[in-house]
């Protein structure tokens, strides 16, 4: 994979902030992102550098047409599919799941935007809240969703900080709280400790040099094991 150097800057957090949406987009293996506030293309650039390795596609709303040359031109140079809706947020309608939503739109508007496009999003996919602790918008808005779910801050600026969100994923209702299956020859169990789980992945591995997929609770942690 290329080195995420930063090449699109922005309008605040400069290389700290493009480089920190390329990151998050290239560990959530985005291939579909949802840009709520397109403004000057800084962040829509950044996420088409990343989905371009992947042929990906992003949808970017915006009401207003602020978008700076070089970020046009980087966009069409990625060949990402984009797809720029000229509306407010509160207006427009989007089709299908995506991996990554990033909320930069209108400050007042943050937590309804969360709530208007979360459902968008797939289970384990991210949500990205621009603006926190230098704006009052999405600084009220992530300190009323934190009753509900859970963000990490992650800083860009001496003022701005992305609070993210990963929603949780999806896991498959065993039973009980260990289970374990195997990708090769579909042989499964269900134990009660993780130490069990473990070993019994251990000896079907050893047995059959298959990989493994195992489901670890009470956080349903899920991980591969095998040999290759």
């Amino acid at each position: 994979m290329e080195p995420a150097k930063a090449t699109f800057g922005s309008e605040v957090g400069g290389d700290t902030y493009s480089l920190l949406l390329y990151a998050l987009c290239e560990s959530a293996q985005a291939k579909r992102v949802l840009e709520i506030g397109t403004g000057w293309g800084y962040s829509t650039a950044t996420f088409c550098r990343s989905l371009a390795q992947r042929g990906g596609s992003i949808v970017s709303i915006d009401p207003h047409d602020r978008m700076r040359s070089e970020n046009a031109t980087a966009i069409r140079n990625s060949k990402v599919e984009c797809h720029l809706i000229k509306e407010r947020s509160a207006d427009a309608s989007v089709k299908g799941e995506f991996d990554l939503l990033y909320i930069d739109g209108d400050p007042t508007q943050a937590q309804a935007d969360f709530e208007r496009f979360a459902g968008k999003i797939r289970p384990g996919g991210l949500i990205i809240m621009d603006g926190y602790g230098g704006q009052p918008g999405p600084t009220d808005a992530v300190d009323a969703l934190s009753a509900r779910r859970s963000f990490v801050t992650l800083p860009y600026h001496s003022a701005y900080s992305f609070a993210v969100h990963r929603k949780p994923p999806q896991v498959p209702q065993s039973g009980g709280g260990y289970w374990s299956r195997c990708e090769d020859c579909q042989n499964s169990a269900v134990l009660p400790t993780w130490g069990e789980i473990d070993a019994w992945a251990d000896r079907h591995i050893s047995d059959t040099r298959h990989t493994l997929t195992i489901v670890a609770g009470p956080r349903q942690l899920k991980y591969r094991k095998g040999l290759r």
